[in-house]
């Protein structure tokens, strides 16, 4: 591969401390930081792109993914999302948020809560918004996912090498429990990587939604101890 982007690359990465598990974990062949949302995007997503044609073995994970990584590392090129340039956006008009992939799941929950809308049941899940959705967050303690809120979603699509807006109400079952067609789109080799995404909620007020952001919280309090103490990946 002829790329900037490789040479820049990190060659026999160590990936242990790229999950939560405290667990030894091997190597990548190697390892690059991306900004999607910075001047070298274009040149980073046409290199990726052409790995995807080529069959060159890659995959996006976003911070602090549910990863749980063997000895055996990962024989391939893993690219890890970071903040940098992140962005979050309230459309007072359509009462819509317009946020980065890169954002974190946590800051789209206060800031809407500040302003009176309901995303309170993903209070506490950790991770960035691209993981979110394409995994499709929730949880059982009240039995919503972020699914429910999505409007829009921005890709790029590392086959045709272009830019789409998805809009999930045109699929059949886009979304289904912690799974979406995304998910399964990648599965096999990586299709997909989440840009932006469009999200609308209730909109209670201000004291309400603080109320059921703290409720929810602490439903997750213990729910949350016994999961890392049991090493859970949920």
């Amino acid at each position: 591969m002829n790329s900037s982007i490789t040479s820049e690359a990190i060659n026999n990465f160590n990936l242990s401390g790229q999950h939560k598990f405290f667990k030894r974990a091997g190597n990548a062949n190697s390892f690059y930081e991306l900004n999607i949302n910075d001047l070298a995007e274009e040149r980073t997503l046409r290199t990726l792109s052409s790995m995807y044609k080529n069959d060159v073995p890659f995959i996006v994970f976003g911070k602090t993914t549910n990863l749980f990584i063997t000895e055996q590392g990962y024989n391939g090129f893993f690219v890890k999302l970071n903040s940098k340039n992140k962005y979050m956006n309230y459309n007072e008009k359509s009462k819509e948020f317009i946020v980065s992939a890169s954002t974190h799941l946590s800051e789209l929950v206060n800031k809407a809560v500040l302003l009176g809308y309901d995303f309170s049941d993903l209070a506490g899940i950790p991770g960035l918004i691209g993981s979110a959705v394409v995994g499709n967050a929730g949880t059982h303690l009240t039995n919503k996912t972020i699914g429910e809120l999505v409007k829009k979603i921005q890709v790029y699509n590392f086959e045709s090498g272009k830019y789409e807006t998805i809009v999930p109400t045109e699929y059949k079952d886009f979304f289904s429990e912690r799974n979406s067609f995304l998910k399964n789109a990648n599965e096999k080799k990586m299709k997909y990587l989440v840009f932006c995404v469009v999200l609308q909620a209730d909109y209670i007020g201000e004291s309400i939604a603080i109320a059921r952001k703290t409720e929810v919280l602490r439903l997750r309090r213990d729910s949350d101890v016994e999961g890392f103490r049991e090493g859970t990946a949920g």
